[in-house]
């Protein structure tokens, strides 16, 4: 579109940023991730001639809808929100350093969105998820396993059970009537859950699938003793 000199709103990735958003590039200097994250929203502002102090709900808005039409990125939903999140935390982090004091909405997109909120999961569920979580991090002196997880491979295994359960409502199963984690472990409730992922996923696994599956075969390990 460039080549041809179409009008186009996204900068290239050489696009040169405007003093203050190379002010703000500077203070997350070393921040590798941070910087891959905003590099394209950066020079994007830049040539709309778009200050810092002016971001808002509806720049990012216009932003998601170039990305959509100018560009191959595969997940343009996924990017908007990604920038929305570490904009906020960058106000937070760096507001001393003059990071503007915008707060942004993060977008949801619901019709991809399934898992169910805390409040929705029975309260003996959450109790023994919290139970086979603290056996994993080592913190139970009656523990059996022979390397603890981290903090983060613990939050990675909160959210798999979360969204294995969440499938197991979506698939009509009355999470109220079940009285145990072990109870939504066994083969038959497995092959529900993972059905519904397949289903969901247009008949294709993936990796976050593959990893739900190895942790309920794991709880299921675990409930057995084994």
């Amino acid at each position: 579109m460039r080549s041809q000199g179409l009008s186009t709103k996204l900068g290239s990735y050489l696009a040169k940023m405007s003093p203050p958003w190379l002010k703000l590039w500077d203070i997350i200097e070393g921040e590798q991730y941070y910087r891959t994250e905003f590099s394209r929203f950066f020079r994007y502002c830049s040539k709309q001639e778009i200050a810092p102090s002016a971001i808002s709900d509806q720049v990012l808005a216009d932003y998601l809808k170039a990305l959509e039409a100018e560009s191959f990125v595969k997940t343009p939903k996924v990017r908007q929100q990604s920038i929305c999140r570490l904009w906020n935390k960058c106000a937070e982090l760096y507001q001393s350093k003059g990071w503007p004091q915008i707060k942004l909405t993060v977008p949801c997109y619901e019709t991809r969105r399934y898992a169910l909120d805390d409040d929705q999961f029975p309260p003996i569920l959450l109790r023994e998820l919290k139970t086979y979580l603290a056996s994993l991090s080592g913190t139970d002196p009656f523990n059996m396993q022979v390397k603890a997880f981290r903090p983060r491979s613990l939050k990675s295994i909160e959210g798999h059970f979360q969204r294995y359960i969440s499938a197991l409502h979506h698939q009509g199963v009355d999470l109220s009537g079940i009285s145990s984690l072990e109870a939504l472990a066994t083969k038959e409730m497995f092959q529900l859950a993972m059905r519904w992922f397949w289903d969901r996923n247009g008949e294709q696994t993936s990796k976050h699938i593959g990893e739900m599956a190895e942790h309920s075969v794991l709880c299921h390990k675990a409930s057995d003793g084994g």
